[in-house]
């Protein structure tokens, strides 16, 4: 009686869990269908106005001359969180999917090793977290201004991998050094500033902002040093794309590494 109980009560849960991936993808359907298909080659005069480190990028990379993303499915070969810095290594299985007009970010994400599942949106200036365990009982849930301010910048620092992004008019562009520039993003009434560092070959390496908001374990929102790395590069065709990738907060104590994972491939342009 015990064997049927466990049996009836794990396919419950095997069933429930579908939930959270029926509201990604019906979240992705939408942000999709809202892409702008367009017909546009990044070229010397379209890229004229932005600085030269992003222009360098942008040439060893491989994109001069190859379509301008409208949009981006971002595949992770592999993929690991912790919560909290004393945490052990999460596994993830995550599915991506960035617009890029209007700017767009969603992410599924589900433990490897328990019935959790999660869902991180960004779209028209508004963000929103939800984490929920056997899609019956909400473990994580965020909204408001700070979620969203922070969901803004996740996908700021992502702008030179889905490079249609660097295109957008919402964005104030300064050069600080030879191989660093600084950008002001204003949307939804949020204005964030980060920093893009390349090396030296131009291969853009790490994103620095003060303006990301640190969800404290003790409760309440507060800004901290946060940045994201790209310790390695692939070849994907005739492009250059980050491999491996990690993000990080620079708390009082130290630095906690609270993501990492590995990119298998991106997929530009998609019309359905």
């Amino acid at each position: 009686m015990k064997k049927i109980h466990s049996i009836i009560v794990l396919t419950f849960l095997l069933v429930s869990c579908t939930g959270m991936k029926g509201l990604y993808e019906k979240e992705r359907s939408t942000m999709l269908e809202g892409s702008m298909a367009q017909e546009i080659l990044f070229t010397d005069s379209l890229v004229a106005h932005l600085p030269s480190p992003i222009k360098k990028y942008l040439k060893v990379s491989g994109y001069m001359g190859k379509p301008v993303p409208f949009n981006c499915e971002v595949h992770w070969s592999e993929s690991f969180i912790k919560l909290k810095p004393e945490n052990e290594w999460g596994g993830l299985n995550t599915t991506q999917f960035n617009s890029i007009d209007p700017i767009g970010r969603i992410s599924f994400m589900k433990f490897a090793s328990m019935p959790l599942k999660g869902r991180d949106i960004y779209i028209d200036g508004q963000g929103e977290m939800k984490g929920k365990l056997v899609n019956l009982f909400t473990v994580v849930e965020g909204s408001g201004p700070e979620v969203s301010q922070s969901a803004m910048i996740t996908a700021f620092a992502e702008f030179p991998i889905i490079t249609g992004y660097l295109l957008e008019s919402d964005i104030e562009w300064m050069t600080v050094d030879s191989n660093t520039v600084s950008a002001k993003l204003s949307e939804g009434g949020f204005e964030v500033t980060g920093y893009f560092h390349f090396d030296e070959q131009g291969f853009y390496r790490r994103f620095e902002t003060n303006d990301r908001f640190y969800a404290n374990p003790e409760g309440g929102f507060e800004k901290i040093p946060y940045k994201i790395l790209i310790h390695s590069y692939k070849e994907q065709g005739d492009l250059m794309i980050p491999e491996s990738m990690s993000a990080h907060w620079n708390l009082p104590e130290s630095d906690f590494k609270y993501f990492k994972g590995k990119l298998d491939r991106l997929e530009f342009n998609i019309t359905k």
